[in-house]
């Protein structure tokens, strides 16, 4: 094993090496990879001078990816002007990068490093959802909701929920799920809308995974599946969805999808109460209550009554 790992570490300064070599030749992919791979530490210390310069020699080279990575960086710097790294974002907007143009909308919109301006921000979000970024196409279906850069316009938003969701963006999948489930704003369609959550779900996000469950909890738009219920939620639970840690702890609860066992299903609702769930709250509070998978304590029931009655609803 050690001397694997030793094996490894040469080839790593090897491929190090090699990377420097190509950079000072003036590789600008070279130099773009040992300025990622200095700040985040990848087969090197982290260095944010050497990642900082190696960015600035790509960008100064013309490399859009460069000029991106350095704005960011700046960004991250609270000793940077951020007009600097406003300037190195235009750039890399200007120069096709659909990243930047989102970057570049987003520090328009918020003032940061430039004044803010409302329809600069709205023109490099349209281009960086025109170029593919499914992010800014997100971001534009969030604005036509809420009108933060102009008229408040449901349509188009639906129309770019459902082009950000096709681009790939998980939030996106969740939300069409969630219009297509409610009939909010587009014909009702709970066939559709599991299909969005289970998308979302595939991609790793908690929230599609959460919603994916209680689709196949309820049987609503997929045939009713309490084990299949179960996994998804204890795979949103693991990555702290805690609405998944509560209804998990009901089906245990209640035998659903798993072996009955009211302790466990107690200590999912208290794992759930304790990241602030009100529905985890009231189930606990009814647990003490009754006395079940515990012992019965009107004091603590009290208490997480309470709780639940001070968390707004969720």
């Amino acid at each position: 094993m050690q001397k694997n790992e030793e094996r490894a570490k040469e080839w790593i300064q090897k491929a190090l090496v090699a990377f420097e070599t190509l950079a000072n030749q003036g590789d600008t992919r070279a130099m773009f990879a040992l300025g990622s791979m200095y700040h985040f530490g990848v087969a090197v210390e982290v260095d944010k001078t050497k990642s900082r310069q190696w960015l600035e020699k790509g960008a100064r080279a013309g490399d859009a990816r460069s000029m991106n990575a350095l704005a960011l960086s700046m960004l991250d710097d609270a000793s940077t002007d951020p007009r600097a790294a406003f300037d190195w974002a235009t750039k890399a907007a200007n120069a096709g990068d659909a990243s930047s143009m989102a970057l570049v909308a987003e520090l328009c919109a918020n003032g940061h490093g430039t004044t803010r301006n409302d329809q600069q921000a709205l023109m490099w979000l349209k281009k960086a959802a025109d170029a593919g970024n499914s992010a800014a196409m997100r971001r534009l279906a969030e604005h036509s909701d809420h009108g933060d850069l102009g008229g408040v316009d449901k349509t188009e938003a639906i129309k770019w929920w459902q082009k950000a969701a096709s681009g790939g963006d998980a939030a996106a999948m969740i939300e069409m799920g969630t219009r297509l489930a409610t009939g909010n704003g587009i014909n009702k369609d709970e066939v559709a809308a599991s299909r969005y959550y289970m998308s979302a779900a595939c991609k790793g996000e908690p929230g599609g995974m959460f919603e994916l469950a209680r689709a196949l909890a309820n049987g609503r738009g997929i045939e009713r599946d309490d084990e299949l219920a179960a996994l998804w939620y204890e795979r949103a639970s693991t990555l702290g969805n805690a609405a998944a840690t509560n209804n998990l702890g009901l089906l245990y609860a209640n035998g659903r999808g798993v072996e009955r066992d009211t302790q466990k299903a107690v200590a999912l609702f208290h794992k759930a109460a304790e990241a602030g769930n009100r529905d985890a709250m009231r189930n606990l509070a009814k647990a003490y209550r009754e006395g079940v998978g515990l012992d019965a304590d009107q004091a603590q029931a009290d208490e997480w009554q309470k709780r639940a009655e001070a968390v707004a609803p969720q």
